[in-house]
Parts: C-alpha cells; structure tokens; sequence
C-alpha cells in the first residue's frame, strides 16, 4: 500500500494512516476528502501539516459528539437562532452554549472517530489536493502526530492496534531524531519509562514486560510510535556466518541484512524517502557496512549499550479532555 496521498485513488490501494503522518512531516497544505458513498464523505483541511478543518457525516459531528457526552443539550443546541447561511456549531459556540474548549474536543474527538472508521476500512475512494486551505469556525489546531497519537492512546481494538505493530519477537529501535520527535508529543513520564526499554536489542515482548505500564496501553502506545516513524522494527538479520568486525569496527546484524537500506527511515516530505534520510545502503546477506568505531578490539564483544530514559515532559493540556485532565497518564498507569 502507498504511504503518500496521490491526486486521487482508492483507499484500498493506501496506508492511510501513513499518508497522514508524511503530510504532517512534510508540513503539506492541502485537502483530502475520503468517499464511501455519496452520503458518506469525510473531509480534512491541512495548513502546513496542522489539521486546520474537519468535516463528517451529520452523526459523527463534532455537536453530536457533545451531545452524545452531555456536554450539551440537544433541545437548547437545536433552539437556537440560526441565519440562512450561518453554521449552527459556530453561532452555538459564539453565543456561549458550546465553550471554545469544548469546541476543540468536540472537533479533536470528531476527527479521531472519523479517522478511526477510515483507517479500519478499505472501501471507497479518496482525493487528495494541494492548497491552501480556509480554517474551520471556530479556529481549531491539530498537529497530525498528535492525532495520530490520540487515535491510538483511546482506541479499544486490540486487533487494530496488533496489526499496526505486527510480530512482537523481533527487535525494536529508535531512528534518529527520536528524542527530539517524541518530546514534542508532550506525553507523560509513564511514557517516558516504556520508551526507556527501547535498545534496538529487546523485542517488543520484551519491551512490554519491562514496562511498569499495563501491556494494551503500552502496544497502543508502541503501536503508535510506529506508524509515526519515531521507532521500527529489526526486520532482517542476516542467517548463518557473517563478519561481526571489519577491522576495528563493530558491525550489528542488522547492518548486514537486506532491510539496512530502509531502516531507519523519519522520512520527511510527501514521499517519505525522499529527503535523503534514510538508513545507509544495505548489504548482501555475509557482507558488511562500516558503521562507527565501538571501541573493543577484534575478538572481544562490545559492551551493551546503557539504556536511557528520556525527560519528563509535561502533557500539553490542549491535548486533554476537559473533563478528565489526566486520561493519558490514567490510561498508561491501567
């Protein structure tokens, strides 16, 4: 499946999930619409890489969103006075019965039900253009990492989250540029401990028993740093003999694998690989690629590396329901 939007095509053939996160890297403006039908359409509206406009279906709308939380009740939201062309969320908003920071919940929440239905699903078709475009009312702000982030953080589907992460028995590592990414995701140090057991060494099994966490909090959260190419998978290590020291420098398995040349890939612009990013080229299976000096001579094992954890960072509170604050910290301390 192609992990980029092209002009048009059918979801079938897309990573949605993927082509959302290279625009977000990419810091791309431009609307994508996804059609199921021509009473089911859902729209998103980017100014560079920033989810700016979110337009569903009537019952998955940010007001049936608040309705359906009690955060508004349908009689005093129906009752009021709307012009001809004027949007009833936006005068119920301006009037003072739907507060701003409500609003913006009840538009994130939107848009994470409506992601969720697209991704988990492979029919219709989908438009992708490039341009600006006009900011919903009232104004709204998402950066597309933590959407994807939430979408996550709050699904239920085991098996949507076991797909995204795949086999659990093989190493996971950090690409470069990890501490920088996830720190702007402003998660919690609960967080912070479960990323700390990522070496490049310990399987994903082994990362969730290390955890303090509960084990589906920890694979949503593993499932998610994923798909928004923070850490991935040791695909390939090489079987049988290889050259382990190419004079006085050390040389990883994986290094020596066919999968060297895509991982670790951050990926960048609307194609992902096509920032010059990626991983150095692979090698055949018995060969080698210089990578830097590790200190031990030839015939001795090197020392493993010492784990770090990363610092505590503070939840930005946009990212919160107003309701319950702390419902990330909850949800990784089950």
């Amino acid at each position: 499946m192609r992990p980029f939007f092209e002009s048009a095509g059918d979801v079938a053939s897309l990573d949605v999930l993927s082509a959302l996160c290279a625009v977000g890297r990419g810091g791309a403006s431009g609307e994508v619409r996804f059609t199921r039908s021509e009473s089911e359409t859902v729209r998103y509206g980017f100014d560079q890489g920033v989810l700016v406009s979110v337009e569903t279906p009537p019952e998955n709308s940010p007001s049936e969103t608040l309705i359906r939380a009690g955060k508004v009740q349908r009689a005093t939201y129906e009752a009021l006075t709307v012009g001809d062309f004027e949007d009833r969320f936006a005068v119920a908003v301006a009037s003072g019965v739907i507060s701003r920071r409500e609003a913006a919940w009840g538009i994130k929440i939107a848009a994470i039900e409506t992601l969720a239905s697209v991704a988990a699903s492979a029919e219709g078709s989908y438009t992708f253009a490039e341009g600006v475009v006009e900011p919903m009312q009232p104004s709204f702000r998402l950066p597309v990492d933590h959407w994807v982030l939430e979408l996550f953080l709050r699904s239920g589907d085991r098996s949507f989250v076991l797909r995204k992460i795949g086999a659990t028995d093989i190493p996971i590592a950090r690409v470069d540029g990890f501490a920088e990414g996830f720190a702007a995701l402003g998660l919690t140090a609960d967080a912070d401990a479960v990323v700390a057991g990522i070496d490049g060494q310990r399987t994903i099994e082994k990362v969730v028993k290390h955890s303090r966490a509960d084990e589906f909090a920890t694979l949503k959260l593993l499932a998610a740093l994923m798909t928004l190419g923070l850490i991935h998978p040791i695909l390939e290590a090489p079987r049988g003999q290889r050259q382990i020291w190419n004079g006085g420098e050390y040389v990883p398995a994986w290094k020596s694998g066919p999968s060297a040349n895509l991982y670790p890939c951050p990926g960048g612009g609307m194609n992902g690989c096509d920032t010059g990013k990626c991983g150095p080229a692979g090698a055949p299976n018995g060969a080698t690629v210089p990578v830097r000096k590790m200190g031990p001579p030839p015939g001795t094992l090197p020392e493993p590396p010492t784990v770090q954890a990363d610092p505590l960072v503070a939840p930005p509170s946009s990212l919160l329901d107003p309701a319950k604050p702390d419902r990330k910290t909850a949800e990784l301390k089950k």
